[in-house]
């Protein structure tokens, strides 16, 4: 029986030994297990980072281009202006006498009597209302 003891007394120093053994290595388990939780969480917390950055980077794109559309929609009416200035700039001469001449429109009772007789004799010779004025504005003027 003493051998029988020794026997179980000695499993079981095997036993508690091979407990103290398997608590060793479920404690580095659980490290290591909460080591992964915190790589997960900074690997969790670099993509937010990343998408953030991802998005503001999208974000500043496309106002780039609503910026590029608009400053090119800008230089088009730019040139366009430029192009009918440079258009019209010959015919801009004759639009602003037209109007100088419209300005200076004077109804026919108030010219004087020399201007109304020259108005019957440009009448009579068929010429156009614009002439008329144009002539009556000289007759005036000298």
């Amino acid at each position: 029986m003493s051998n029988e003891i020794a026997t179980l007394k000695d499993q079981m120093k095997w036993a508690e030994k091979h407990i103290k053994e398997l608590e060793e290595s479920l404690a580095a388990q659980q490290k290591e297990i909460e080591n992964f939780k915190l790589f997960a969480e900074d690997v969790k917390n670099h993509n937010a980072t990343v998408s953030t950055s991802i998005n503001k980077l999208v974000n500043f794109q496309e106002q780039r281009a609503e910026r590029d559309v608009i400053q090119d929609a800008q230089i088009s009416e730019i040139l366009n202006a430029v192009r009918g200035q440079q258009y019209t700039k010959s015919n801009n001469t004759q639009f602003q006498q037209q109007q100088q001449l419209q300005f200076q429109y004077i109804p026919e009772q108030n010219l004087n009597q020399s201007t109304h007789q020259g108005y019957r004799f440009f009448s009579n010779k068929n010429l156009t209302y614009n002439s008329i004025l144009i002539l009556s504005l000289f007759e005036n003027i000298l």
